[in-house]
């Protein structure tokens, strides 16, 4: 069952920092973040060039995935790091990973700015889950 008001906050705003510092890392020049303008045919912005707005949205965001992941942990009853961890995954390729591949089939997107986008979202989504998972769901 799930317990909308029942969640971990600490849990929740903990796995979202991590989630934004997932994504941050991710899209280093040195890691994926060249490859993601040049197959995004835009150029990397340096960290002045994005707008403010933009940083608040991706923390609303983190902290949605982050709450509703903490509502899968706590309703599949996950109760260490790697229950967590497995929901992440489990919530990613159903909802993400699924979801988000229709780019892949009707938009002509390529397929590899999905797995570069994708990777970002699976890595933040396990880790996200496995601190939920290890902090507790409530």
């Amino acid at each position: 069952m799930l317990d909308f008001m029942g969640v971990n906050w600490i849990a929740v705003v903990v796995a979202a920092v991590a989630i934004i510092v997932v994504g941050f890392i991710w899209y280093l020049p040195q890691v994926f973040g060249t490859r993601w303008a040049a197959l995004s045919g835009r150029e990397l912005p340096s960290f002045g060039q994005v707008p403010p707005l933009t940083y608040v949205a991706g923390l609303v965001t983190a902290l949605v995935t982050a709450y509703v992941l903490a509502l899968f942990v706590g309703a599949t009853g996950a109760a260490t790091a790697v229950d967590g961890a497995i929901v992440g995954l489990v919530a990613w390729v159903g909802f993400v990973a699924a979801a988000s591949y229709n780019g892949v089939l009707f938009e002509g997107q390529r397929m590899a700015h999905w797995a570069v986008n994708n990777g970002n979202f699976l890595i933040g989504a396990v880790v996200a889950g496995a601190i939920i998972g290890y902090l507790g769901p409530m």
